[in-house]
C-alpha cells in the first residue's frame, strides 16, 4: 500500500506546475469584473448621460474598454445596505460592489455620480505605478494603506522595506529550465521571469486613492474595521490582492508567508480556489504582455488507448507514470469477514476528524498572527 501511494504522489508531482504563482497569474487568470451600479440614472442631465456613456466605453465588457467592470442602472438602491444612501433624492450616485459568483456581492463603496467619481473609479496614480511595476517584471507589489498614526506608518513601513529586501536576496525560484520547460508557461509573454518585490505607501484619507482603498479593504470583510491601523496588502498578477496583513501583524514572518506562496508553484492552477480578490484596473492586460495575438493554448494530447477488447486501459498510461507497483495477493485470513469492521472504521474517522481540527487550528493561528 506504501508503494502504491508513493506512485500516486510521484505521478501527482509529475503533472503538478511547476510555474511561480504570480507568474502564472499574470499570464493567464483574467481579472474578475466589479458591478458598477448607477442609481438615479433615470434623471440625468446631458452631462451626466454622456458622463454615464464614457463609463460604459471604459468597461471590457462593452468590448471597447480594458476596464473590468459591467455597468448596471437602476432608479433607486434595491434595499438599505451600509454605506448606501437608500435613495437618489440627493443626486444619482454609485455603487461598486466587488467581483462575486454570488447574484448580488456586497458594496465596498458608494459616491455621487459625478466627473471625480467616475475618474477615481476608473484609475488612480496608486493603480497607474502599480501595473507599471508589474508589467516591468516585479513578482508583487506591496501596498500599505496608512492609518494616519506617523508613528505606526513609519514602522510598518521600515518593517516591510527592509523584509522585502531580505526577501529578495534569501528567496529563489525553481530553475529557469523547470519553469520554461513546463507547458503551462507561456514564453510568448513579453517579461523577464524574475524575482522582484517593491512596495508603495498611500496616504490615509488620499481623495485620488479613495476607490482604491475600499477595493483593498473590501479584500477580506473585518478589513475596514481595522483601517485605524497601517494595512499591507501584496498585490500580484494582473492586479489581485492576496490578503491584509494589519498592525503587528505586519512583520517579518507574515510577509515572507505571503511572498512564499506567491514565487512558490502555482500547484492549484484553478483561480477561484485560489485567495485573493481582483482589483478594478484599466489595463489591457493581454496586449501589454504581448499575449493579445497569440492563439489560444491547444489542449494537451492523450495517449492513445491500446487496441484490443482485453487490452487494460492503464498500459495507455504507463508513458505518463511509469508501471505501477504490484499488489500484493491477501492471504486467507485477510480474506475472512472481520469482527472489529465498525471499531476500525469509528478509528479512521476520528483520525480524519483529529486531522481536520488540527489543519484548522493551524489555520486560525496564522490568520490571528497576520491581523495582529
Amino acid at each position: 500500500m506504501f508503494s502504491l501511494a508513493a506512485w500516486l504522489l510521484g505521478a501527482g508531482a509529475a503533472l503538478a506546475c511547476q510555474v511561480p504563482v504570480f507568474r502564472y497569474a499574470l499570464e493567464r487568470w483574467k481579472p474578475d469584473l466589479y458591478e458598477v451600479e448607477v442609481v438615479g440614472s433615470g434623471s440625468l442631465d446631458e452631462a451626466g448621460s454622456a458622463l454615464l456613456g464614457r463609463l460604459q466605453a471604459a468597461c471590457v465588457e462593452r468590448g471597447s474598454g480594458a476596464a473590468n467592470f459591467r455597468v448596471t442602472e437602476s432608479v433607486a438602491a434595491a434595499s438599505a445596505e451600509e454605506g448606501v444612501p437608500s435613495d437618489p433624492a440627493g443626486g444619482p450616485f454609485i455603487i461598486l460592489r466587488l467581483p462575486s459568483a454570488l447574484e448580488r456581492s456586497r458594496p465596498v463603496w458608494a459616491a455621487p455620480f459625478n466627473e471625480g467619481t467616475v475618474q477615481a473609479l476608473l484609475d488612480s496614480p496608486a493603480r497607474v505605478e502599480i501595473a507599471r511595476r508589474i508589467l516591468a517584471g516585479d513578482s508583487a507589489v506591496w501596498v500599505l494603506l496608512d492609518s494616519g498614526s506617523a508613528e505606526r506608518d513609519a514602522a510598518a513601513w521600515r518593517i516591510l522595506d527592509e523584509s522585502l529586501g531580505e526577501l529578495e536576496r534569501t528567496l529563489t525560484l525553481p530553475p529557469p529550465e523547470v519553469i520554461m520547460n513546463d507547458p503551462e508557461y507561456r514564453p510568448a509573454a513579453a517579461l523577464e521571469l524574475k524575482l522582484k518585490f517593491s512596495a508603495l505607501r498611500i496616504a490615509h484619507g488620499d481623495p485620488a486613492e479613495r476607490a482604491l482603498t475600499a477595493m483593498l479593504l473590501g479584500v477580506e470583510e473585518d478589513l475596514r474595521d481595522l483601517s485605524d491601523q497601517p494595512i499591507a496588502v501584496p498585490v500580484f498578477g494582473r492586479g489581485r490582492a492576496l490578503y491584509g496583513l494589519t498592525g503587528e501583524g505586519i512583520n517579518g514572518e507574515t510577509i515572507r508567508d505571503a511572498c512564499e506562496t506567491l514565487t512558490g508553484p502555482c500547484s492549484c492552477t484553478i483561480k477561484d480556489q485560489n485567495p485573493g480578490v481582483d482589483l478594478l484596473m484599466s489595463v489591457d492586460w493581454e496586449k501589454s504582455l504581448g499575449l493579445a495575438d497569440r492563439p489560444p493554448d491547444p489542449f494537451p494530447e492523450l495517449p492513445a488507448l491500446p487496441s484490443g477488447p482485453s487490452a487494460p486501459a492503464s498500459e495507455a498510461f504507463a508513458p505518463l507514470f511509469g508501471e505501477p507497483p504490484e499488489l500484493p495477493r491477501p492471504t486467507a485470513s485477510q480474506t475472512e469477514p472481520r469482527g472489529n469492521a465498525s471499531g476500525t472504521i469509528a478509528t479512521a474517522v476520528l483520525i480524519v476528524l483529529g486531522a481536520a481540527l488540527a489543519v484548522a487550528a493551524a489555520g486560525s493561528a496564522f490568520l490571528l498572527r497576520r491581523k495582529g
